[in-house]
């Protein structure tokens, strides 16, 4: 599965319906995120500020924190649980609007989530 960092948000937040207009990526959540892993106060401040995810990655980007992994981490947790089937391998893929990787899950079976 792959998208771009604002839906992988969403659904790292435990949305599963990622259309544009059910829903916006909670920016305090994802500065909290940002923060456990490491990221500054600042960071998060920066984070929480954001006018779009898009900006906050590109704030942690700066900083140093590969929070595009962290994102695909825990997207790949949700999509997991929502098929529930060891039968089935998923991999998170987490681009930016340029079409630059910024994170990933690597593939496993879905039923290990």
């Amino acid at each position: 599965m792959a998208g771009g960092v604002a839906k992988m948000t969403k659904l790292a937040q435990g949305l599963l319906d990622l259309h544009s207009k059910r829903g916006a990526p909670d920016l305090d959540a994802l500065a909290r995120l940002a923060e456990a892993a490491g990221g500054s106060g600042g960071l998060a401040a920066r984070i929480r500020a954001a006018n779009t995810v898009a900006e906050a990655f590109q704030h942690a980007t700066a900083e140093g924190l590969a929070l595009g992994d962290l994102v695909a981490a825990r997207a790949w947790t949700y999509a997991a649980a929502a098929l529930g089937r060891a039968d089935v391998a998923l991999e998170i893929l987490v681009f930016d609007r340029t079409g630059t990787l910024m994170g990933r899950a690597p593939l496993a079976p879905a039923g290990t989530g």
